[in-house]
């Protein structure tokens, strides 16, 4: 895994969320992303597996989808 393929998942994350039409389908998403058994603790672990020169850039990226993934879901459930 590297920073474009978190940067992907993080643009259909946002898409899934946005397209979200109840506030139960809105939390199942919200789960499948960023709970515990979610794709969030996934790009955590993998920060082990990257070179130590793209580690920090890793680590931005993976912040970002988690803030962007939480301020989508945040907004929709506003929405809803």
């Amino acid at each position: 895994m590297n920073t474009n393929d978190v940067l992907a998942l993080k643009d259909s994350a946002v898409a899934e969320v946005a397209a979200a039409t109840d506030l139960a389908g809105l939390d199942a998403l919200r789960v499948k992303y960023l709970g515990r058994n979610g794709l969030l603790p996934q790009i955590m672990a993998a920060i082990k597996d990257v070179p130590p020169a793209d580690k920090k850039l890793f680590g931005q990226t993976a912040n970002t989808f988690k803030n962007d993934v939480q301020a989508a879901v945040d907004a929709r459930k506003e929405v809803l």
